[in-house]
């Protein structure tokens, strides 16, 4: 994914070199760079061990004048996964089945939670660092 988003950045250079204003490379740095890492974020942003290389290729970005802001993978992360988790969360979704049934607190008085999800019991990373573990987690 990086070296396709390497390639895309010397585009974007040419690009540049050739006279396309900067609003214009904002877009296409949004359309051709931050589409292709945001794409299916959630599922493999969790394994990422360092963000160096993303957070290096965004930095790139801003020198060279093609993005309008600072992204970082984190924050990026952060927002895909909230906004895929809201909707998992509804019974028609159809990853809503990889939720573990819902904890009946009827009987009891506890503090509210942002799921009625029971959290897993991890032992290893790779399955911490899962998406559905992941916001189990996260939105306690």
């Amino acid at each position: 994914m990086l070296t396709v988003c390497s390639q895309r950045v010397y585009l974007l250079k040419l690009l540049q070199s050739q006279g396309l204003p900067i609003q214009q490379l904002h877009m296409v740095f949004v359309v051709l760079i931050l589409s292709r890492i945001t794409y299916a974020l959630p599922a493999w942003g969790g394994q990422l061990t360092s963000y160096k290389n993303v957070w290096m290729l965004f930095l790139n970005g801003l020198v060279w004048f093609f993005c309008g802001e600072n992204y970082t993978i984190a924050e990026l992360l952060n927002k895909a996964d909230a906004r895929l988790f809201r909707l998992v969360k509804r019974s028609e979704h159809c990853l809503h089945h990889l939720l573990p049934d819902t904890i009946n607190s009827s009987s009891m008085e506890l503090r509210h939670t942002g799921h009625s999800f029971p959290l897993p019991q991890c032992k290893y990373k790779l399955y911490k660092n899962s998406f559905i573990s992941r916001c189990l987690f996260k939105y306690v």
